[in-house]
């Protein structure tokens, strides 16, 4: 019984930690976006931890091959966890973060 609780706390700290997370790197995104007037994305990296880019920072990762170089717009843009907005379109919608943010707590209890 004490290991059930124990597991189910460590489970919430975990979840707790993710949401406070990505809601760091939303405000991150909205924040540089202000400053420079791109669209930028949240995605995770290789260690499973949110990053903040920006298209053009996009294009060189993938020059460098840590992206195919098949990748579009859409394809960033269906696979981030969140995107600002940029001159033409608006944000991520509510619906559409909603959806976003479960998909980023399935991806961390998945792979952390």
């Amino acid at each position: 019984m004490m290991k059930e609780l124990y597991l189910k706390l460590k489970w919430a700290w975990k979840m707790f930690q993710a949401e406070r997370e990505l809601k760091k790197a939303t405000t991150e995104a909205d924040l540089m976006h202000r400053k420079t007037g791109l669209r930028y994305y949240v995605l995770p990296d290789c260690n499973h931890k949110l990053i903040v880019k920006s298209y053009s920072q996009l294009k060189r990762m993938r020059k460098c091959g840590m992206f195919s170089n098949r990748c579009t717009i859409a394809d960033f843009t269906r696979e981030c966890f969140y995107f600002s907005a940029s001159p033409y379109e608006p944000a991520s919608s509510k619906v559409i973060s909603k959806k976003k943010r479960d998909a980023w707590l399935k991806y961390v209890a998945t792979y952390r």
